[in-house]
C-alpha cells in the first residue's frame, strides 16, 4: 500500500510518501510473516530542454528490528528530440541496513532460522 503528496512546480516536481509492504522474497520471510513501513521523499529536476536529474530517498522499519536506508540518484540528457528520444542515463542506487542477514544452521539449502531472510548487505551500491 502507497499513498503520498506530490508537488508539481515550475520544472520540478517534490513527492512525499507513506508505504506498507509484505517481504515475500522467500519462504522463511513469509513464515515469520515480516513486513516493513516507512516513507519515500522524491524530486526530479529538468535543468534545460536536454538534462534532466532525479533522486530518491527510502527509510524502511522491517517489523524483525531492521532498517533500511535507500538512495536512487538518476541523470539524464537528451541526445535527440521528442518523438524518437534518444537519451544518454546514468544512475547510482545504495542500499544501508542496520543489520545484516543471519543464516540458518542449515543455509543455504533451508532458510528455516534465519534472521532477517531478505536481501539486507550491511550496503550495497549499484552503477548503471
Amino acid at each position: 500500500t502507497d499513498t503520498g503528496l506530490t508537488y508539481l512546480g515550475n520544472g520540478y516536481n517534490l513527492g512525499l510518501g507513506g508505504f506498507v509492504e509484505n517481504v515475500t522474497s522467500s519462504g522463511e520471510a513469509l513464515r515469520q510473516d515480516i513486513y516493513r513501513y516507512g516513507f519515500n521523499l522524491t524530486g526530479d529536476y529538468r535543468v534545460n530542454r536536454r538534462v534532466d536529474v532525479s533522486g530518491l530517498y527510502r527509510y524502511g522499519y522491517y517489523t524483525d528490528s531492521n532498517n533500511l536506508h535507500e538512495f536512487l540518484l538518476t541523470a539524464g540528457y537528451r541526445l535527440t528530440p521528442l518523438p524518437r528520444q534518444l537519451r544518454l542515463v546514468a544512475n547510482v542506487q545504495g542500499l544501508f541496513y542496520s543489520d545484516r542477514t543471519i543464516f540458518g544452521p542449515n543455509a543455504p539449502f533451508d532458510l528455516r532460522g534465519t534472521i532477517h531472510p531478505y536481501f539486507s548487505p550491511g550496503s550495497f551500491t549499484f552503477y548503471e
